[in-house]
């Protein structure tokens, strides 16, 4: 769920479908909230799906706004065993989606290709900082990979091009690979916090200055500091 403007939009999840089965959908609904009610209106996509107009169903995608009236969408799962690495943007008002010029629409096959860019996964966190989206870690990858990540991109809005942000040799160490982590902005920094892979639940919070270009950990105090994963954050 993410709150543009005065009301939130809701793309994507997992729904139960017809046949009693669990999975991904592509619909969009809008809420808004009043003093006294709240109201929730499907707005799309009227028949089978978007088509070539929208994006495929998914669930643990980004969702990132741009504006009060623009959501940026990355990534997911589009069945159990076929992540994406897809962008699509979509306008509220009119109701329409758009995507990069020469992405490929058709349903993936997590093949391996020589698209620059984050490699198929879901569970990912992103935020929007200036005219650039950060997106870091998730779980996913190639073909039957199950791998986590921490990599860290970003993503220019003015030429829809990806750029691999490299670690700094002889600085603090990253966050480890992680998924189901949460991701907030402070000024110029990027906060990430929790998350999860195979071996370890996180309770961690690193900073990534974008001024400098450098991680750090911060020393956190306070009691009954438990590892969170699958959660969301953002600033107040």
């Amino acid at each position: 769920m993410t709150f543009m403007g005065d009301q939130y939009v809701v793309y994507g999840g997992l729904k139960l479908a017809k046949n009693g089965k669990v999975e991904p959908t592509d619909e969009v609904y809008l809420l808004r909230l009043s003093q006294k009610d709240c109201s929730w209106t499907k707005v799309g996509p009227q028949g089978n799906g978007w088509g070539e107009n929208g994006p495929l169903p998914r669930s643990q995608h980004v969702a990132v706004p741009l504006s009060n009236d623009k959501l940026w969408i990355f990534g997911g799962h589009y069945t159990p065993s076929i992540r994406l690495n897809d962008v699509w943007t979509y306008d509220v008002r009119n109701n329409v989606w758009t995507c990069p010029p020469g992405q490929d629409k058709n349903p993936p096959t997590n093949k391996k290709t020589d698209k620059v860019g984050p490699s198929p996964r879901a569970n990912s966190a992103a935020v929007l900082l200036g005219n650039k989206i950060y997106l870091f870690g998730g779980h996913g990858g190639y073909n039957y990979q199950r791998a986590a990540f921490n990599d860290f991109y970003s993503y220019d809005l003015g030429t829809n091009t990806w750029e691999l942000i490299p670690h700094k040799e002889n600085t603090a160490k990253p966050p480890d690979p992680r998924g189901g982590h949460s991701m907030f902005v402070i000024g110029t920094k990027i906060c990430v916090y929790g998350g999860w892979n195979t071996a370890y639940q996180f309770e961690t919070l690193f900073y990534y200055d974008t001024a400098i270009g450098e991680w750090w950990e911060p020393e956190v105090n306070g009691q009954d500091i438990v590892p969170v994963w699958n959660h969301s954050a953002c600033l107040v």
